[in-house]
């Protein structure tokens, strides 16, 4: 569970302020056999709906000739979305997607290839037939030095739970335009520094999402150190967007929080964030807000 209260500043002068039950969630894990689980997740976001939904519900099976399956509703990995910040990277907001689909995954030493299959919401109009797929690989090794890099791709952007919505008609689209991204982590004792980016490969037309190409960057770095006995976390993060605006993301955000951990599954987090707008020429207004953020965090 996570509860948030925060202040957002607008045009230097408009100062709103609100105390949200930001989420709840609660999963269940059932393991049918040595190999075989099932996953259950529901959640409640604070935003315009106030229900809890389903969010997420697999059948996992481990170790099947050395690949592993999963079948149900789940967020695909497009994307690493990385970050210790309590606000969520610009990628994420711009990539997430959510599909029923079905999942393979195997490892070969340092790294693990994965591949899904799906049938999107959005679809071109000539070819709404066809599956959607999306594959991603990652080289990983934890140690003195941890690092992460990972590269992916998804058949159609447009399935992104951000564009589904935005898009003027999804279930005919001019053409297909894919996506794909890059992240890149390292650990080095107290210190992790982390980037991504991923985005369209090409414009949407005109009649879909108005000549744009969105895509979305996030860098961070963050540092770990007790304080008070207390296990804290201290990052800055910076993220920029394109072709954006009409999914609502800011051009770009400067983020500074800390997070300090109570005990083993309480942490006290505070954020303050710089929006700033897309330029007038842009569709956008060209000023700053500014949003502070506390969080109280619970796992049980």
């Amino acid at each position: 569970m996570e509860m948030e209260g925060g202040a957002l500043i607008e045009n230097n002068n408009d100062i709103s302020s609100d105390i949200v039950l930001a989420t709840a969630e609660l999963g269940y894990e059932h393991y049918l056999g040595k190999n075989t689980s099932t996953n259950l997740i529901f959640l409640h976001e604070d935003d315009s709906s106030e229900y809890v939904e389903l969010d997420q519900a697999t059948i996992n099976i481990y170790d099947l000739s050395g690949f592993n399956l999963s079948m149900g509703r789940q967020y695909l990995p497009f994307g690493s979305f990385n970050s210790a910040l309590t606000s969520d990277p610009l990628t994420l907001e711009l990539g997430e997607t959510r599909e029923a689909a079905i999942g393979f995954s195997r490892s070969f030493n340092l790294a693990t290839v994965e591949a899904y299959f799906f049938q999107g919401d959005a679809q071109p109009s000539d070819n709404a037939w066809l599956p959607d797929f999306m594959a991603r690989v990652s080289i990983a090794d934890e140690g003195d030095v941890s690092y992460s890099i990972d590269a992916y791709f998804i058949s159609e952007m447009a399935n992104s739970e951000s564009l589904t919505d935005a898009l003027a008609n999804n279930q005919g689209l001019s053409h297909t335009v894919s996506g794909a991204g890059i992240s890149a982590l390292l650990s080095i004792n107290m210190l992790t520094i982390s980037a991504e980016c991923l985005g369209a490969v090409k414009k949407y037309a005109a009649v879909d999402f108005d000549n744009n190409r969105p895509m979305a960057c996030h860098f961070e770095a963050d540092t770990v150190f007790t304080l008070l006995g207390k296990e804290t976390s201290v990052g800055i993060g910076y993220g920029l967007s394109k072709d954006a605006i009409g999914l609502e993301l800011p051009k770009t955000r400067r983020s500074i929080g800390a997070t300090i951990f109570l005990t083993d599954r309480i942490s006290l987090a505070g954020e303050w964030a710089i929006n700033a707008d897309y330029s007038p020429v842009e569709g956008g207004n060209g000023k700053n807000s500014h949003a502070l953020t506390a969080q109280l965090a619970m796992e049980f």
